[in-house]
């Protein structure tokens, strides 16, 4: 298998990380049901925001786009050939939060002891960040892609938001 074939890019590895320890759905979404209206009603009045459940968790997204991208794997080779991501334009932004197994992720982004980090993305910075949920069974995990120029306000409200609900 060739260098290309065993890179591990960038927001794939992302996905994976997101994708990370999934078991059963609706207990998992039953977790976010109530954080839906909270960001709605946090969203008001911007026209062009969503918030929606799925099977693997809650999003919110404004100003969203498909960029064409080349990944860049751990060792620094650039992808010859270009894959579609999805993420958020200038002022817009994309929040991903899935409920996971375990008390605290395990996964391979380094975090702080309280529990931040951030990916620098081709377009974007990430935020993410883990809340262990109360009973210690499980952990949220939040990603909050910005693009440039967003409003930094509405996105530590977002933040507080979401931590709120989740350590409630």
């Amino acid at each position: 298998m060739g260098n290309h074939q065993r890179s591990l890019f960038v927001v794939p590895f992302l996905a994976f990380v997101l994708l990370q320890g999934q078991s059963q759905a609706g207990e998992r979404v039953e977790t976010l049901q109530d954080l839906k209206p909270k960001l709605e009603a946090l969203l008001e009045g911007i026209e062009g925001t969503s918030v929606s459940l799925h099977p693997w968790g809650l999003a919110a997204e404004y100003r969203v786009q498909e960029f064409q991208v080349h990944g860049v794997s751990r060792d620094g080779v650039v992808a010859e050939a270009p894959h579609t991501v999805r993420g958020p334009n200038q002022g817009g932004f994309l929040l991903r939060v899935r409920v996971q197994d375990g008390p605290r992720y395990q996964g391979p982004i380094a975090l702080s002891s309280e529990g931040f980090g951030a990916l620098r993305e081709p377009y974007w910075m990430t935020q993410v960040r883990e809340i262990p949920l109360p009973g210690g069974q499980h952990h949220a995990w939040v990603a909050l892609a910005q693009g440039a120029k967003v409003d930094q306000e509405l996105m530590a409200r977002i933040h507080a938001v979401v931590h709120r609900h989740l350590t409630e």
